[in-house]
């Protein structure tokens, strides 16, 4: 691991001493998980993921659709995006990894020892969990008989 030498000014308690540069967090970023007991197609996430990142970076480039500025306060924007996928037919679990409107899906080597579930942490700014829930299950969920 990495370690930085610390400031004899703060004896392990960092403060913005003005010397070491400053940063300035957004208390608007946060992460939002959530989970789905069910096997999903790869394709309909590919496509489910791809039109929520895409969309999202064209609020960034062009403004919301609804009228509400992409830079405004309560714009959300999605940074980042993690998953372990559950996919149909497949025997081991699927990685999702994304950041902004690029995202990569991976088939590893390691088996469910788990019930066959699909998890979610998404990184950004002012998001909405239910939403976010809701897409995932309308594009990917159970289609009924």
């Amino acid at each position: 691991m990495l370690r930085l030498p610390e400031c004899s000014k703060h004896a392990g308690e960092h403060e913005d001493c003005g010397e070491h540069g400053s940063s300035a967090h957004d208390t608007h970023v946060h992460s939002v998980s959530f989970s789905a007991e069910i096997e999903v197609k790869e394709d309909a996430v590919k496509r489910w993921i791809g039109e929520l990142l895409w969309a999202e970076a064209e609020k960034r480039r062009d403004g919301d659709a609804f009228g509400e500025d992409a830079h405004s306060e309560a714009a959300e924007s999605i940074y980042r995006v993690k998953g372990i996928l559950a996919i149909e037919g497949e025997t081991n679990k699927v990685a999702l990894q994304g950041v902004q409107e690029l995202f990569d899906i991976e088939h590893t080597k390691e088996e469910w020892d788990t019930p066959r579930s699909c998890r979610f942490v998404f990184i950004g700014k002012n998001l909405n969990k239910a939403k976010l829930e809701t897409s995932f299950l309308s594009a990917c969920g159970p289609r009924p008989a």
